[in-house]
């Protein structure tokens, strides 16, 4: 019993294990084994080790309550429920089976069962702060948020120390308008738990609604440097985004939504928020040296005609009304960048890259003659330059969705996975039924080891 007093599972899982060795029948013994092993994540053999309990005293509330417990974590709520409220019945003043039945009816949306729970337990035991804290949440969901402020302050009056009450009570007068006493809940679990990442996100979310964003990004900073589970490193990285964005620092705000991509890439806030930064980015960004340049109404007739049959899937004839129609007017940069676009459709690499140069030459600003040579560069095998134009075409449009999807395809080939989930990422938050960047990044998913999300992508 010391061992498991002490947090050692495995230690009291041999340990309980030779009692029931000596006597098979010792029912003590079994729930303790089977706890052991479930706080262990040895979900299976705890399953079986309180079932057999059950065999050998079907009325032990004990055993019920430890079952309900490991089916509530094993996502099985309704069969928990019923193991639950069987420990219950057999011991009507289980308080611990109470709490958890209320935590389950919760998990299931039946916040007034839940409600009901919590107020038993409180009848009995008025002191009780897990069942106030408890009730606050409950409150809180039947958007009763009164009443949840008022229960979650009970609770730390009870508990002075209840971390859980603290991020709860903030988060609750957060929800009311109340930022500024929302930061000072959070301030306070801060200073009792430093190493606690959930509080200082939410402390950061208080602090931006306070109107510190700085103070709120040094909370997020702060909550990413404990290397913290996954779940807590996405809303980290996607609160300082949403920050940044407030500030108007879009570049740092997409870099952040891609980390919390990167942390829980099936979670589509992020890409929503993504896509929607880099469409803001690309509002707001202006040609630095825009072309005036207007062509002659001859070159202009045979540059249509050229659009006309490229259209209509004819680039042969399409490359001679380009050609003529830049013999004509040889400053022309959009003529070069068709022209160049249809003899790579043609599969003339060497010239579409001479002519995309030139379209370049007059046009450095283009983001579309950019793309079309990184994608020429590429199929010509000249890899890193490719890269690099295509690079610099995202920098003059941050929304194109074909840059990013032909950019984060090039960088997987070239084994960058981690970026090429990156620039995949963006695309499909532009797009997210781009099924060539939703399967490129499943393959980039799986390359680094993410294998549940990717399966999921791919599919």
């Amino acid at each position: 019993m010391l061992l498991l007093q002490k947090g050692d599972w495995k230690g009291a899982a041999a340990e309980f294990t030779r009692v029931l060795s000596i006597d098979p029948q010792d029912i003590e013994a079994c729930n303790s084994l089977g706890l052991a092993l479930w706080r262990s994540g040895d979900l299976t053999k705890a399953g079986e080790t309180l079932s057999r309990a059950l065999r050998i005293d079907p009325r032990n509330a004990m055993a019920h309550y430890y079952l309900g417990g490991l089916l509530a974590d094993s996502q099985k709520p309704s069969e928990a429920i019923r193991e639950l409220q069987a420990a219950i019945e057999l011991k009507p003043d289980f308080e611990e089976a109470r709490l958890a039945l209320a935590l389950e009816w919760q998990a299931t949306g039946e916040i007034a069962k839940s409600i009901a729970e919590y107020e038993k337990v409180l009848k009995a035991n008025p002191k009780s702060a897990e069942a106030h804290s408890g009730l606050g949440l409950a409150y809180s969901q039947d958007n009763n948020l009164l009443g949840a402020i008022e229960e979650y302050k009970k609770a730390i009056a009870l508990r002075t120390d209840y971390i859980r009450a603290y991020n709860n009570l903030g988060s609750a007068l957060a929800r009311a308008g109340d930022w500024e006493g929302s930061v000072t809940v959070l301030k306070k679990g801060v200073a009792l738990q430093p190493r606690d990442a959930d509080l200082r996100i939410n402390l950061g979310v208080a602090l931006r609604g306070n109107g510190d964003p700085d103070g709120a990004l040094e909370q997020f900073r702060k909550a990413l440097a404990l290397n913290s589970d996954p779940t807590a490193a996405y809303y980290a990285n996607y609160e300082k985004a949403q920050t940044l964005r407030q500030k108007g620092e879009l570049a740092e705000a997409v870099e952040a939504f891609k980390k919390a991509i990167q942390s829980r890439p099936r979670l589509g806030e992020a890409y929503y928020n993504l896509g929607s930064t880099l469409r803001q980015m690309m509002a707001s960004s202006r040609r630095s040296n825009p072309v005036t340049h207007t062509p002659s109404p001859e070159a202009q007739q045979h540059f249509k005609q050229g659009v006309s049959l490229l259209a209509q899937g004819d680039p042969q004839q399409a490359a001679k009304e380009f050609i003529q129609c830049l013999q004509i007017d040889p400053n022309y940069a959009e003529g070069f960048n068709l022209l160049g676009f249809t003899l790579g459709q043609i599969g003339d690499l060497p010239d579409a890259i001479e002519a995309l140069n030139k379209a370049i030459d007059l046009d450095p600003q283009s983001a579309s003659t950019r793309y079309n040579l990184g994608v020429a560069l590429w199929y010509s095998g000249q890899q890193s330059r490719a890269v690099a134009e295509l690079k610099k075409a995202l920098q003059l449009d941050p929304a194109s969705v074909d840059t990013y999807a032909f950019l984060g395809m090039a960088l997987k080939e070239q084994g960058d996975y981690e970026q090429a989930f990156n620039r995949l990422a963006c695309a499909v938050s532009l797009d997210r039924n781009h099924v060539p960047a939703l399967i490129d990044q499943g393959i980039a998913l799986l390359r680094t080891g993410r294998l549940s999300p990717a399966f999921v992508q791919i599919q």
